[in-house]
């Protein structure tokens, strides 16, 4: 009996630490798997505590032209998004490559409150939009 009790719960530790394992490689993997697109491999808008934004961003093949064509403020109100402002896109752009990369900083266009950044990627014109995570200021 205690050989069997001790199969079993052996069993279940086995059983318990799969599943551990498992659930902390889905979390892993949520953390640095890109979102899926056709054009971009991987995407990053990070707005700090300071005001200060990077955008990254890296496509399968090389591109002609890779560029930020739009990027905005939105502000938390009532626990849902509202655009805030508008903001210069960066000037920079990559050529013939597949990644891109820029910073700057718009802390002179936030008030107190929570705001993400939105920026708009441009592949030889095919976009996508991404945000940041919210910050409070």
């Amino acid at each position: 009996m205690s050989t069997s009790n001790h199969t079993v719960l052996f069993a279940n530790k086995k059983t318990a630490v799969l599943i551990s394992q498992n659930y902390r490689q889905a979390s892993l993997a949520d953390a640095i798997v890109p979102l899926a697109d056709d054009v971009f491999d991987a995407t990053k808008v990070d707005l700090s505590s300071t005001g200060r934004v990077e955008l990254y961003c890296a496509t399968y093949e090389n591109k002609d032209t890779i560029k930020v064509t739009a990027c905005w403020l939105e502000k938390k109100v009532g626990g849902e998004w509202e655009f805030d402002c508008s903001l210069t896109p960066p000037t920079e752009e990559s050529h013939n490559t597949n990644g891109y990369a820029a910073s700057f900083n718009c802390l002179s266009s936030i008030g107190s409150g929570t705001y993400r950044l939105a920026a708009t990627f441009n592949a030889d014109g095919y976009e996508i939009t991404r945000r940041s995570v919210g910050v409070s200021f």
